[in-house]
């Protein structure tokens, strides 16, 4: 690998080309094995971003490691991000390859971590709450809606929404504590 590595480096296609079809099957295996079964469409994609990644960030590659292994990292990051990005919450857009690259500089454990927060916090309010307060709390909170738009969304005057805010927001600080420790 070492004396490849100055002509990966270099931009060398035919190298590029090679290195391809060596690991295009390792990298397939990891996106299966990433990557939810509803969007296997996407593989093509995937393993494209991955070599593309890869190219990019050759200069970052610590050669006392195995090759694999990176490209491995990178396959792995990618088919997270596209998990998370695709699920009901997001979407990427494709034709945008602005938004697409902006993949890189996600943390996709943060926001595991988060869209699982947001699950208690929901779970929380659909159990404590009666409907009309659930609403506007889940609105508030996980929408970060204003209080304007909540207050048309839920047909409901604005001090009102207000005034639901504020009187449960001990209550749900009680009953938060509850459910994360």
């Amino acid at each position: 690998m070492d004396e490849n590595y100055d002509l990966m480096r270099d931009g060398d296609n035919g190298e590029w080309s090679s290195i391809y079809k060596r690991y295009r099957r390792y990298v397939t295996v990891i996106i299966n094995n990433t990557l939810n079964p509803k969007y296997k469409p996407y593989i093509e994609d995937i393993m494209n971003e991955t070599f593309y990644r890869a190219y990019v960030k050759i200069d970052l590659y610590d050669r006392q490691k195995p090759f694999h292994s990176w490209l491995g990292v990178i396959c792995k990051r990618i088919s997270i991000a596209y998990n998370i990005y695709l699920s009901k919450r997001y979407c990427i857009n494709l034709d945008n390859t602005k938004d697409f690259m902006s993949i890189e500089w996600i943390d996709p454990e943060k926001i595991c971590i988060k869209n699982n927060m947001n699950y208690q916090f929901e779970k929380c309010i659909d159990n404590n709450f009666n409907d009309k307060h659930a609403s506007v709390l889940k609105k508030r909170f996980l929408e970060e809606s204003t209080y304007n738009e909540i207050s048309d969304e839920c047909d409901i005057p604005i001090n009102t929404v207000k005034s639901i805010i504020h009187n449960q927001q001990d209550k749900m600080k009680n009953i938060l504590s509850i459910y994360l420790n």
